[in-house]
């Protein structure tokens, strides 16, 4: 028997099984890490959250002067107590973009989530600059807000196009009861 101990009879390493010194199986190697910077997809979400977080922080700090540079109608304090909240709700949605830059594909809903708000504000604003009352910043605002909705519409496709390309599972289909 070897100098090393009884596991070697055992526990023969083969080119097939790695073992460490003790005899045990080796861990797996590991992945390349990960890299915490955007690429491909999550720069655009990167700009997203960027953009958002614009739209959103004066709304929290100010939100009288935020609420004239989108807005044209008369500023009472409820409306301003929705648009704080409203501007909270926009800020964590910032946030959202910015973690599904690290990790486009795991955080979709977020993305589908805030592009239906971003399509729906867009939609509100552009009715208000049809009706004149829109603020200095209205048209701006609206016009980024749908490149971006457009931009998460091509993700999406290209995610459902990717989808579409992978062969087939060869894994059997499930037993029914």
């Amino acid at each position: 028997m070897p100098a090393c101990g009884w596991h070697n009879s055992l526990m023969p390493t083969t080119p097939e099984r790695r073992t460490d010194l003790a005899g045990l199986p080796a861990p797996a190697p590991r992945s390349a890490p990960r890299s915490w910077v955007p690429h491909g997809w999550g720069l655009l979400f990167l700009a997203a959250g960027l953009w958002t977080m614009l739209g959103a922080v004066p709304g929290l700090v100010d939100p009288a002067a935020a609420y004239q540079r989108f807005h044209a109608g008369p500023v009472t304090e409820d409306v301003l107590v929705l648009f704080r909240g409203s501007s909270g709700q926009t800020f964590l949605f910032g946030v959202g973009y910015l973690v599904a830059a690290f990790a486009p594909r795991r955080h979709a809903l977020v993305v589908a989530l805030g592009g239906a708000g971003k399509a729906m504000y867009a939609v509100r604003l552009l009715s208000e600059a049809a009706a004149g009352q829109a603020g200095p910043l209205t048209l701006v605002a609206a016009v980024g807000d749908l490149a971006f909705v457009v931009a998460f519409v091509a993700f999406f496709a290209s995610s459902t196009t990717a989808r579409l390309r992978r062969p087939a599972s060869t894994s059997p289909p499930a037993a029914s009861p």
